[in-house]
């Protein structure tokens, strides 16, 4: 039997734990960015990875990446960047972003 990742379920997800991997991802825990960190969140965009921290990002910021940044026609998936949650959320309606917080944190 398979289990779909969820916050119920998944042995990596705790939500205590998110702030401190975002830090270390990012380089303010020890001043050091993970060479991986752009692999790690341009993976998670592609496929959707709803949970978790991946490339520095939270759930909240990947979701309003994915809204601001669709693909153009004719590629599989947008050039995506690093940014922080303040940067993603720029541009989005108090609306949508609202929408956005539901959405994860009804999971």
């Amino acid at each position: 039997m398979r289990f779909p990742p969820t916050s119920d379920y998944d042995p990596w997800f705790t939500d205590e734990d998110m702030p401190d991997a975002i830090d270390l991802c990012n380089g303010t825990a020890d001043g050091k960015v993970c060479p991986l960190r752009d692999a790690c969140l341009n993976f998670a965009l592609v496929n959707n990875e709803k949970y978790g921290v991946w490339g520095g990002t939270s759930e909240i910021t990947r979701a309003a990446m994915r809204k601001k940044h669709k693909a153009p026609y004719g590629k599989s998936s947008p050039e995506w960047k690093w940014m922080t949650e303040d940067e993603a959320l720029t541009g989005l309606t108090d609306r949508e972003i609202k929408e956005l917080r539901n959405e994860n944190s009804n999971e």
